[in-house]
């Protein structure tokens, strides 16, 4: 198969969805915003909101880029849910211009670029990242821009420029960007890693280890992560170290299936690492995915040096996730920028071509994610979230789902502070500690006491309470008896808090002195 020529520029005639694309992605970006307003915080953005209270350098579970983000937000428009979430609806919005943008330089035809516009417009990933406050948001947008910068050198390559100084631009822009996503999320290095494993299989590619440039972009991105480094020096790696157990060694959370026999579970989590990947990006178009990558990889070394790149971009964390997950099943979520790479391979394939079978292949994907989006906004509708509490099934839904269908979390602020009059309350869970201060009134400070878990970034905040000079605490959650035997504690009372399907603990104690 001939390698394809790659244009500067689309040549054909636009179709109404790019001529329209900014309108559409402004109402996109519309219906996100009112739907930020709609419903409650879930745990894990009230967690990372609280870490922007207590800003720093690194963070146990995360590097600083979503507190950071939080703590601007937050005060240019509020701690309310769309203070929280606005800034990620912007940046997805943003992660998508960007992709159809150099779409439109990396397609030569308008009907590859359409299918990728139209592709991320119904997409289910860019609704979760765009609606949930989450690091991978922050993570994509700067790596997005990393790729397409690092795009230009390649698409340089192909039209079989010398690099020279024109490239140094292009290539500092990509180690800045590729810097602000280390900040965001650990998983991001496998960008710069594809990028490098790209250029040592050309000899146009190669060129470029013997310039200054990618050098010096890999300083750059260095020098902008040195914050986390410095924070995880300080604090004995713990970040760095609990996130690699996380990712690839974590006995204790896979339990009930070490009692199935190694030989039967490895090939079964992988098979459930991509079940969930095709639920991710839909499973046609995750299918035509794999359709290309492998087609790809059979022609790695005639292929242009764009194709080469999307290729190992899309390739590296998808195939290193599926590796992992052989030992241990980590979480969907993880390779999600794979999926950037591998739509505009999904263009370019279209483009190769340009035959009805391929388009009507991405038209039936895009139908299906369409689906598959209208089904997400489902818990939105008002009175969804009542019903489906009253379902006999409710309480063994994922708590995921939960915590979409979850909206008593202010009723439960207000009882609690009822319940503490004043007191400090402390919770057994990071997560319930969060949502606690999000949705109590006033906002006040909650502390985490994880005493019979594991550690949590409460555990490494430069400012804690002192309990031997606080004589009442209201705790809430499990490990009551461990939490008053740590800090010299006797159980005054006991409170119910939270309605019967609330997801945050019910069960509360007043302790004293």
């Amino acid at each position: 198969m001939t390698a394809m020529v790659t244009p500067s520029r689309v040549v054909e005639p636009r179709s109404w969805v790019l001529r329209y694309f900014w309108p559409l992605l402004c109402g996109t970006l519309l219906l996100r915003l009112l739907v930020d307003m709609r419903f409650p915080l879930v745990p894990d953005e009230a967690v990372y909101w609280s870490w922007s209270r207590h800003l720093a350098l690194g963070y146990f579970d995360h590097p600083p880029m979503i507190a950071w983000i939080n703590w601007i937000f937050s005060r240019a428009i509020g701690s309310t849910e769309l203070g929280v979430r606005f800034p990620m609806t912007v940046m997805m919005a943003g992660a998508v211009a960007v992709i159809v943008t150099t779409a439109a330089r990396i397609i030569p035809n308008a009907q590859g670029v359409k299918w990728v516009a139209i592709i991320w417009l119904v997409s289910p990933l860019m609704v979760g990242f765009a609606t949930i406050s989450t690091p991978d948001t922050p993570a994509i947008f700067f790596s997005t821009c990393a790729l397409a910068c690092v795009l230009r050198t390649a698409l340089n390559d192909d039209a079989e420029n010398l690099p020279d100084n024109s490239a140094a631009i292009w290539w500092i822009l990509f180690g800045l960007f590729c810097g602000l996503a280390f900040l965001s999320k650990y998983t991001t290095v496998l960008l710069p890693a594809a990028v490098v494993a790209s250029l040592a299989f050309s000899a146009k590619g190669r060129r470029h280890f013997r310039q200054p440039y990618l050098y010096l972009a890999a300083i750059l991105s260095l020098v902008i992560f040195a914050p986390v480094i410095y924070w995880n020096y300080r604090h004995e790696w713990a970040s760095f170290l609990f996130q690699l157990h996380h990712g690839v060694n974590d006995p204790a959370s896979d339990a009930p299936a070490s009692r199935i026999p190694l030989i039967v579970r490895m090939p079964l989590n992988v098979l459930v690492y991509f079940a969930g990947q095709s639920l991710l990006w839909t499973p046609v178009l995750f299918v035509i995915g794999l359709v290309i990558l492998t087609s790809n990889a059979k022609r790695i070394f005639q292929i242009t040096e764009v194709d080469r790149l999307l290729f190992f971009c899309a390739a590296f964390p998808l195939g290193l996730f599926a590796l992992a997950s052989a030992h241990k099943l980590g979480e969907a979520n993880w390779p999600c920028f794979a999926y950037v790479p591998l739509s505009l391979l999904t263009g370019r394939w279209i483009a190769e071509q340009n035959t009805a079978v391929r388009a009507h292949a991405v038209k039936e994907g895009a139908k299906l994610a369409l689906i598959f989006t209208a089904v997400i906004h489902i818990p939105f509708i008002p009175g969804v979230p009542g019903l489906a509490k009253l379902a006999p099934g409710y309480a063994r839904l994922p708590h995921s789902a939960r915590d979409l269908l979850d909206g008593d979390r202010r009723v439960y602020g207000r009882e609690l502070a009822v319940a503490a009059n004043g007191a400090l309350v402390v919770c057994n869970r990071h997560q319930d500690a969060a949502i606690a201060s999000f949705y109590m009134p006033g906002q006040p400070d909650v502390w985490c006491d994880g005493v019979g878990f594991r550690p949590t970034a409460y555990d490494y905040f430069d400012v804690k309470p002192d309990f031997s000079t606080i004589d009442h605490v209201l705790f809430v959650g499990w490990h009551g008896a461990m939490f008053m035997a740590k800090h010299h504690y006797t159980q005054s009372r006991l409170v119910i808090v939270g309605s019967a399907n609330a997801s945050p603990p019910r069960m509360a104690a007043m302790v004293s002195r």
